[in-house]
Protein backbone atom coordinates (compact mmCIF):
# COMPACT_ATOMS: atom_id res chain seq x y z
CA UNK A 1 0.00 0.00 0.00
CA UNK A 2 1.33 3.50 -0.72
CA UNK A 3 -0.61 6.78 -0.42
CA UNK A 4 0.30 9.67 -3.15
CA UNK A 5 -1.17 13.23 -3.64
CA UNK A 6 -1.88 12.91 -7.72
CA UNK A 7 -2.16 15.77 -10.13
CA UNK A 8 -3.85 15.80 -13.80
CA UNK A 9 -0.54 15.06 -15.03
CA UNK A 10 -0.92 11.24 -14.30
CA UNK A 11 -2.96 8.94 -15.47
CA UNK A 12 -1.60 5.38 -13.77
CA UNK A 13 1.08 3.89 -11.58
CA UNK A 14 3.25 1.43 -12.74
CA UNK A 15 4.16 -1.31 -10.57
CA UNK A 16 7.83 -2.98 -11.21
CA UNK A 17 8.77 -6.02 -9.83
CA UNK A 18 12.31 -7.80 -9.82
CA UNK A 19 14.11 -10.97 -8.50
CA UNK A 20 17.04 -9.50 -7.52
CA UNK A 21 16.49 -5.34 -6.73
CA UNK A 22 18.27 -4.59 -9.68
CA UNK A 23 16.09 -5.41 -13.15
CA UNK A 24 12.41 -4.59 -13.00
CA UNK A 25 9.79 -5.40 -14.90
CA UNK A 26 6.51 -4.21 -15.40
CA UNK A 27 3.94 -6.52 -13.15
CA UNK A 28 0.84 -4.73 -13.10
CA UNK A 29 -0.87 -0.58 -13.52
CA UNK A 30 -3.07 0.93 -10.97
CA UNK A 31 -5.36 3.63 -11.97
CA UNK A 32 -4.42 6.91 -10.63
CA UNK A 33 -7.14 9.23 -8.87
CA UNK A 34 -6.60 12.23 -10.59
CA UNK A 35 -8.39 14.41 -7.96
CA UNK A 36 -5.09 16.87 -6.28
CA UNK A 37 -5.61 15.15 -3.14
CA UNK A 38 -3.98 12.40 -1.24
CA UNK A 39 -5.14 8.65 -1.89
CA UNK A 40 -4.39 5.55 -0.86
CA UNK A 41 -3.63 3.03 -3.22
CA UNK A 42 -2.82 -0.75 -3.30
CA UNK A 43 -1.64 -3.92 -5.43
CA UNK A 44 -1.62 -7.49 -4.95
CA UNK A 45 0.47 -9.37 -7.14
CA UNK A 46 -0.39 -13.02 -7.52
CA UNK A 47 1.95 -14.54 -10.18
CA UNK A 48 4.52 -15.04 -7.45
CA UNK A 49 3.15 -15.71 -4.35
CA UNK A 50 5.91 -17.44 -2.00
CA UNK A 51 9.19 -15.93 -3.52
CA UNK A 52 10.54 -12.95 -2.55
CA UNK A 53 10.91 -9.89 -4.91
CA UNK A 54 11.50 -6.32 -4.86
CA UNK A 55 9.08 -3.82 -6.30
CA UNK A 56 8.82 0.25 -6.77
CA UNK A 57 6.33 2.35 -8.14
CA UNK A 58 6.83 4.49 -11.45
CA UNK A 59 4.64 7.44 -12.50
CA UNK A 60 5.12 8.52 -15.83
CA UNK A 61 4.15 11.98 -16.61
CA UNK A 62 1.65 11.84 -19.69
CA UNK A 63 3.54 13.56 -22.33
CA UNK A 64 6.35 11.04 -21.32
CA UNK A 65 8.92 14.45 -20.19
CA UNK A 66 9.11 13.13 -16.64
CA UNK A 67 9.73 9.78 -15.10
CA UNK A 68 9.90 9.24 -11.29
CA UNK A 69 10.46 6.16 -8.87
CA UNK A 70 9.58 5.43 -5.50
CA UNK A 71 11.49 3.83 -3.37
CA UNK A 72 12.25 -0.30 -3.37
CA UNK A 73 10.57 -2.11 -1.06
CA UNK A 74 11.34 -6.30 -0.31
CA UNK A 75 8.26 -8.67 0.30
CA UNK A 76 8.16 -12.35 0.71
CA UNK A 77 6.03 -15.38 1.96
CA UNK A 78 6.04 -13.88 5.50
CA UNK A 79 5.13 -10.60 4.47
CA UNK A 80 1.81 -12.11 2.84
CA UNK A 81 1.07 -14.62 5.49
CA UNK A 82 1.06 -11.48 7.74
CA UNK A 83 -0.93 -9.68 5.87
CA UNK A 84 -3.93 -11.95 6.17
Amino acid sequence: MWKCKTTDNHNYFIVERSANGTNFSEAGLVKANRNNQINYYSFVDRTDAGTTNYYRIKLKSFNGDETQYGEIVKAGKEDVANSR
